[in-house]
């Protein structure tokens, strides 16, 4: 049996027994603090924002873009791969920058070569603890910081987000967070659809209920943003859920029950005051083999938001603080360097580096460069272009030691949008091609089909080593290797 069919089956086996399982469903409302006060006279930009339903800078709503983030939470690997490439692969927002998304990476599970392609390709990382521990202690948080850092060659300087595992947190866990000194935002707190809210800091406490942790105490963090999730109601108005929606409360799941919600919550946003949307998802739920209507649903809301209304940017949670700091009409937006990209280097004439990227745009992903990593005494497998430690990354030892020639990635990355090369321990310089308003990024790997949207995918295998069909087969034999029972409840909606 190959090391991949292991580790397909061990994400498997690990998803059905709850270890990525769904988390913050249909909750109670939460709105503005009563006993929140802050003083937007004192607490100003960069490092302190007040709360508000209003866009930063005086700015009028219907003349600034109307911002939507993707978020998914969890292990990446190549189980979740195809949902998340299928959402991810084929937009381009108004200033012809991908569409970018935010991945919030429990490390257990999770395969650091698939995290470094993400990264690669313009999404960002963040944190979510090695083992998904609701009121993490520091060491589960600095834990996956310290791993997605060395073995996924996310640069730390980059590994900024945050988010509490179950939407469970505390007073000390948030202590937990601000003692590491590096991270910018935490995104765990639920506000109700219809207590429209901005971004905003943790100076003067939480400015909306904690309905799914406890903020008692001494709730001061200053500095650290907090990125609300707003709830999707139904079309009536009522709750249905913070994450991986659902049709309706009570309705059978269906993908155009899904996308009218969607739409009905856009609009809300839209036609309001524009404070920020979220799509917040678990790319399992979506897997084809369990429901797919939810992955129709999503490619089908992002096509309509994207041709439909030229002023939605789809953003990761950096990008929306960015903008945040230097806030802009619809029309400074085109060029603000908060909502700027840069494409991933590929062009013919650049060498392969280790990077997760298609540096030569021929379809073949780091041939040969990777190392597979196998640890059956932890349960543990993955790639990395990083080299494989004497064990996996654990709370107890998050950098274990090794006897790899390979060279970590700097805590700020590249100069000059280099690339590092973990085999010469050095920045390099690759050609790269430049954003066009309009014009695709660039052939994503093979995914799954999906009837009535276009999949536009390639046949560039992963690693250049499979075709298409052969994933598929894969993936199908992997599914064979998990007890009918486990994977009973895999599939069951929680």
């Amino acid at each position: 049996m190959s090391l991949k069919l292991i580790r397909l089956a061990a994400a498997l086996l690990a998803l059905s027994s709850g270890v990525l399982a769904q988390e913050g469903g249909a909750t109670g409302p939460s709105t503005l603090n009563p006993s929140y006060k802050c003083d937007p006279t004192t607490c100003v930009m960069p490092k302190c924002y007040c709360a508000s339903s209003n866009p930063p800078g005086g700015l009028t709503p219907a003349k600034i873009p109307q911002f939507i983030t993707l978020t998914f939470d969890d292990a990446v690997n190549s189980v979740v791969e195809p949902v998340i490439y299928n959402l991810t692969n084929y937009h381009v927002n108004p200033n012809g920058c991908p569409l970018a998304a935010t991945f919030f990476v429990s490390t257990q599970w999770t395969d650091y070569w698939r995290v470094q392609k993400l990264y690669g390709n313009g999404h960002e990382i963040a944190c979510h603890t090695m083992n998904h521990i609701g009121n993490p202690p520091v060491e589960e948080i600095q834990g996956s910081q310290i791993a997605l850092n060395h073995y996924g060659g996310v640069p730390k300087n980059s590994l900024l987000g945050f988010r509490h595992p179950f939407l469970l947190y505390s007073t000390q866990s948030y202590q937990n967070l601000a003692s590491l000194g590096t991270f910018l935002y935490d995104s765990s707190m639920v506000v109700e659809a219809n207590t429209p809210i901005w971004p905003y800091t943790l100076d003067f406490g939480p400015a909306i209920g904690c309905v799914t942790g406890s903020c008692t105490g001494n709730f001061s963090f200053p500095g650290l943003w907090s990125i609300p999730m707003p709830n999707l109601n139904n079309p009536d108005d009522t709750i249905n859920t913070s994450m991986d929606p659902l049709a309706t409360a009570t309705a059978p799941l269906t993908s155009d029950g899904i996308l009218a919600m969607l739409k009905f919550n856009f609009l809300k946003h839209y036609n309001g005051q524009r404070t920020p949307m979220g799509l917040f998802l678990h790319a399992t739920p979506a897997l084809p083999t369990i429901e797919p209507q939810r992955l129709t649903a999503y490619m089908q809301f992002i096509s309509w938001t994207q041709s439909t209304y030229p002023d939605v940017y789809w953003v990761t949670n950096q990008q929306l603080l960015a903008w945040m700091r230097n806030p802009t009409d619809t029309q400074g937006s085109l060029t603000n360097p908060a909502l700027g990209c840069t494409i991933a280097a590929r062009d013919p004439s650049n060498a392969e580096v280790c990077d997760g990227v298609d540096n030569k745009g021929d379809g073949n992903i780091d041939i040969g460069l990777t190392e597979s990593c196998s640890y059956m005494d932890q349960n543990a497998y993955f790639s990395s272009c990083f080299g494989c430690p004497s064990k996996a990354p654990n709370v107890s030892d998050p950098n274990p030691s090794t006897t790899s020639t390979r060279h970590f990635i700097p805590d700020a990355g590249c100069p000059n949008a280099g690339t590092w090369d973990p085999v010469a321990g050095q920045c390099v310089n690759l050609k790269r091609k430049v954003a066009v308003a309009g014009e695709a990024p660039f052939n994503p790997p093979p995914g799954i089909q999906i009837p009535g949207i276009s999949n536009q995918s390639s046949t560039s295998p992963s690693q250049g080593s499979k075709s298409a069909a052969a994933s598929r087969f894969d993936f199908s034999l992997a599914l064979a290797l998990v007890p009918a029972a486990a994977f009973a409840l895999l599939t069951r909606h929680a």
